[in-house]
């Protein structure tokens, strides 16, 4: 299939999906169960297709459908609408197109009998569809511009039980910190447009680091964290998302699995340019940690199994900003892929009984034998990561994604069954598989590799050690939890509550847009 075909073909598995869930608002008690059927194998053969398209081609590809800035006599492709086909954003796709297959399936049974269904249907689908234009955008502006639409979506879905008072106020908090977000972008993209003359995806990665860039990489830097923090829920940008439980379960699981990785794709999409700024990505060490921290903490506080969800992906979102921070920008891509797929299930499913919680698994070795694999696994991956740096090969995030992979593994022995010496084998060898195995998809990938912190002077050193000590310190306390229960209520408490930052947020965010009168009296 050549590229051009193939971009015919994307373009309709984008908008059919659209078109069929029209007719499902306006058709549903005739023909919903075909438009279903087609929607998800719409959706699921465009996934097959980019992945397989992802695996055989080995470069990328752009397909310009409208160049806009020809219209004012700016450079070719400086402003265009089109898909960019690379690995990234191929696969991607394949994420988005499974997520919105399943979640799509689900809402179609899920609304049966609600008077708004065929308006909930028509929403959801353009989401699912933005979302699919955001990750091949070939244009910085093209994709702001589908981040607004994906922006209105969610609104529309968040509050798609109007009554709810709980709804409203969640749906106004990510309203306020999604404008937040926005400016950021336009921000960067005002700053960008004149200094390199365009704001074509692949043209900056190429500018990434030159003397053209050089003044405006900082300020264009920082407006892309902002923005991603406020999308991918970080800290202190992340009061929104624990509290927009009250949309329908299928919200819920295109929000978690799906639209909370935009912040995260649109740092790995500008990974060249995030580079070029090293002090940022020592802030998205520090932003990504204090985020993780936090969510792993008030999720395991939690006693509400959609709630403590919620949470844990705030917590895997640090982790994945994190690895941005590190340069590890594959290791984030699979993270988001990873947890995609365990979030959209475990939000499918959460309406289900043997969806609660489970009891905290590290009782079952004990504790000590539990620090023992934590730090052997972790050790075993740095050293492996040091090794191969003396033999001349470089491994984006050096020691320290090495010490995250070791620790994150050890907790596959704290659930997995057999015998102890088994368990920590397998751990041991997965640690060691790991870090190779990342190399060798961060260069399929065609990422940018960044300087590991240790290499980046005195600032990257001195965060780098801080951010190795919080890692332990947090894989000490994740197996001291059940412990730490027992003896310090009060940590329980304040954490079920998120460390009152939601509190603080919506004070804040009254000052600047009051609650409606009878929205106050019903929280009041």
């Amino acid at each position: 299939m050549s590229y051009m075909s193939y971009a015919g073909a994307l373009s309709t598995v984008i908008l059919l999906p659209v078109l069929l869930a029209i007719g499902r608002g306006r058709f549903e008690w005739k023909v919903d169960r075909l438009l279903s059927g087609l929607t998800t194998t719409v959706l699921l053969g465009g996934a097959l297709t980019a992945l397989v398209t992802a695996i055989l081609s080995p470069t990328a590809h752009r397909f310009i459908l409208w160049d806009v800035g020809s219209i004012w006599g700016m450079q070719p492709d400086a402003l265009a609408v089109g898909f960019l086909l690379d690995r990234v954003g191929l696969v991607m796709v394949a994420l988005v197109g499974v997520v919105g297959a399943a979640t799509t399936a689900f809402a179609g049974r899920y609304l049966v009998g609600d008077p708004g269904r065929g308006r909930f249907m028509v929403w959801f689908a353009v989401t699912v569809a933005a979302a699919q234009v955001l990750v091949l955008s070939v244009n910085l502006a093209q994709l702001a511009l589908v981040w607004l639409v994906i922006s209105a979506g969610l609104h529309r879905l968040l509050v798609h039980h109007g009554e709810r008072v709980r709804a409203q106020q969640a749906a106004r908090m990510k309203f306020v910190i999604s404008r937040i977000g926005d400016l950021a972008l336009l921000m960067a993209m005002a700053v960008l447009l004149p200094a390199a003359g365009t704001l074509d995806l692949v043209a900056l990665a190429a500018l990434a680091g030159s003397p053209a860039l050089a003044g405006a990489a900082p300020l264009a830097v920082i407006g892309l964290m902002i923005a991603a923090m406020c999308k991918s829920a970080q800290f202190p940008m992340h009061v929104w998302l624990p509290d927009t439980l009250e949309a329908p379960t299928p919200v819920s699981a295109l929000m978690h699995a799906g639209i909370i990785n935009a912040g995260g794709f649109l740092l790995i999409r500008c990974s060249s340019v995030m580079i070029s700024v090293p002090l940022i990505l020592d802030a998205l060490l520090v932003i990504g940690m204090i985020t993780a921290v936090l969510g792993v903490l008030a999720m395991w506080a939690q006693s509400d199994v959609k709630k403590a969800l919620a949470w844990s992906t705030v917590g895997q979102m640090g982790f994945m900003v994190l690895q941005c921070g590190l340069g590890a920008f594959a290791a984030a891509l699979i993270h988001l892929i990873g947890h995609a797929g365990y979030k959209a299930h475990a939000f499918l499913r959460s309406g289900s009984p043997s969806a609660a919680m489970a009891p905290p698994p590290t009782a079952a070795g004990g504790i000590g034998a539990a620090l023992a694999v934590y730090l052997i696994a972790a050790a075993a991956a740095v050293a492996l990561v040091l090794t191969l740096q003396q033999d001349g090969q470089t491994h984006a995030g050096g020691p320290l994604l090495a010490l995250a992979i070791g620790l994150a593994l050890a907790q596959v022995w704290t659930a997995g069954a057999g015998s102890l010496a088994a368990r920590t084998c397998v751990v041991i060898a997965l640690a060691l598989a790991a870090v190779p195995l990342l190399s060798m998809v961060h260069a399929w990938l065609g990422l940018p590799i960044a300087p590991e912190p240790f290499a980046r002077g005195l600032s990257g050193a001195l965060i780098g050690g801080v951010v190795a000590a919080a890692l332990i310190g947090l894989a000490i306390i994740s197996v001291l939890l059940p412990w730490l229960a027992l003896r310090l209520p009060a940590l329980r408490i304040h954490a079920r509550d998120g460390w009152y930052c939601g509190f603080i947020a919506e004070r804040l965010i009254r000052c600047i847009l009051p609650l409606p009168t009878a929205t106050a009296k019903a929280l009041s």
